[in-house]
């Protein structure tokens, strides 16, 4: 008998109809836009604005870019990346060459970054912090780096991080992304593209209601799913479906007004990334996690805004039997880690190949109520010691 409903915050968007309908009636943008990039990156404050139906479409509005401004060649990003993201690099005309993580984290650092500048045709990089996660010292690349090497920075997994990686980043940075679609925090719909860039205005305008409306219905999907007591089951089919979304739709705008409801959920979002942040620190604290876990400085650092909670259990620990403890009493989990390149070895990578067998991922700590929360940390703490840590 289930006595308590699941913790499933990882999948309860909170986007309403309301502001769907709201948008429909139209209203001026831009001051909410501006008012929204000075909180998002208050560095970057000078660069242009292009708001787009999906983050992909800026993303690819920035590659097609550089590639006519530098020709074909090489992009430096993460093994450990939405996959979507090489898709757009190679639609682009790019050609997407995949580094390893640090050892402690599933990305690059920036030394990473550094050594492998030397590969030929490299043209630029991406930044990709996954779900939050940032890693310090990122001025000695930056001090490696020619003045044509192309940097964009992806925040569509860590929309609050960009502090986090420094003003001399955000500065260097020719493309900054951001994504507000469910399950990215703000739940909204649509994208936003900061560039230094001039892109050609040869892209249809597409409103912004229909955006919003298009994630409302989504997030009522999802909790009507949760309430017949069938998202559970459903779980797995999601996360093949995410793994499996690399379509790439041309470049589009949309009307800058969507940014008034993105403004309008700041003041929640951020007030939800902190607390996530705070519990965050709470579990790296407990005796439990710390004997179990590795590298829990980098993931459960109070500095982090974590999209979702990743533990890294020490590797003989059996990582799947502990998840599948976690699911059964309740809480939300799975396996930490992106889908790697496509046909590729994932031996190819080690260090993030060891991340993606040794880590979970928790659900979002920062939409869980007090309750919940210390009903969630009572499980861990349960499951840790059942599997004799």
């Amino acid at each position: 008998m289930v006595r308590s409903a699941p913790l499933l915050s990882r999948y309860s968007p909170a986007v309403a109809a309301s502001t769907a309908l709201h948008l429909a009636k139209g209203s001026p943008g831009p001051p909410a836009l501006a008012e929204l990039v000075a909180v998002l990156a208050p560095e970057n404050i000078h660069l242009k604005s292009l708001v787009v139906p999906r983050a992909r479409q800026g993303l690819l509005a920035h590659y097609l870019e550089v590639r006519e401004r530098l020709g074909p060649g090489v992009i430096l990003l993460p093994a450990q990346v939405c996959p979507v993201v090489p898709a757009v690099i190679r639609a682009a005309g790019l050609t997407p060459f995949a580094l390893d993580g640090d050892g402690a984290l599933a990305t690059p650092s920036p030394s990473t970054y550094s050594a492998a500048l030397s590969e030929p045709g490299v043209i630029g990089l991406l930044v990709a912090p996954m779900g939050g996660y940032v890693q310090e010292g990122w001025g000695t690349l930056l001090r490696a780096l020619d003045a044509r090497v192309d940097v964009g920075v992806d925040l569509a997994q860590a929309p609050l991080s960009a502090p986090a990686l420094g003003s001399d980043l955000l500065t260097r940075a020719d493309a900054v992304l951001f994504s507000f679609g469910v399950g990215k925090g703000f739940d909204t719909g649509g994208g936003l593209l900061l560039t230094k860039r001039t892109l050609p205005p040869r892209w249809p305008i597409r409103r912004a209601w229909p955006i919003v409306a298009e994630a409302a219905a989504r997030s009522a999907a999802v909790r009507m799913t949760m309430a017949l007591g069938l998202y559970r089951a459903l779980l797995p089919l999601v996360d093949r479906m995410a793994a499996n979304d690399v379509a790439v739709p041309a470049p589009e705008q949309a009307d800058s007004s969507i940014a008034r409801s993105w403004l309008g959920r700041m003041p929640v979002v951020t007030s939800e990334f902190q607390r996530a942040a705070e519990r965050s620190a709470r579990l790296g604290g407990l005796s439990l996690i710390r004997n179990c876990c590795v590298s829990v400085e980098a993931t459960c650092s109070a500095s982090a805004r974590p999209l979702r909670q990743v533990l890294r259990l020490r590797s003989d620990l059996d990582r799947d039997a502990i998840l599948g403890a976690l699911r059964s009493a309740g809480l939300d989990c799975a396996r930490g880690g992106e889908p790697f390149p496509e046909g590729a070895d994932p031996t190819h990578w080690p260090a993030a190949y060891r991340f993606t067998r040794d880590a979970l991922r928790l659900p979002f700590l920062g939409r869980f109520s007090d309750d919940e929360f210390e009903r969630a940390k009572a499980i861990i703490e349960k499951v840790l010691i059942t599997h004799g840590v």
